[in-house]
């Protein structure tokens, strides 16, 4: 089961977020790039999301956090999607 997830979203007065996640098999790599004060609090919360994976039968090989300097576009996540797809914008 091999999935490829981005996750893109802003808070308000706080900022804007990407999760990326990719799963091969049950392995599992999760970035997670935020606005530089939250930086550090996510990184603390690393073994957290692993604990969380494990108890969902997967394994985190590799989780990174850090600074999103610059949104990426939905080519540059997922090179092989035609250029008539698009995302999904939700507001509250």
């Amino acid at each position: 089961e091999n999935f490829h997830i981005l996750l893109d979203f802003s808070v308000e007065d706080v900022g804007d977020f990407e999760l990326e996640i990719n799963a091969e098999s049950r392995d599992l790599t999760v970035n997670l790039f935020c606005p530089e004060d939250f930086s550090k609090n996510f990184s603390d919360m690393r073994t957290a999301i692993a604990r969380f994976a494990a108890g969902k039968g997967y394994s985190v090989r590799t989780s990174n956090v850090g600074v999103l300097r610059e949104k990426r576009s939905l080519t540059e996540v997922f090179p092989n999607i035609t250029e008539k797809r698009g995302g999904l914008n939700v507001s509250a």
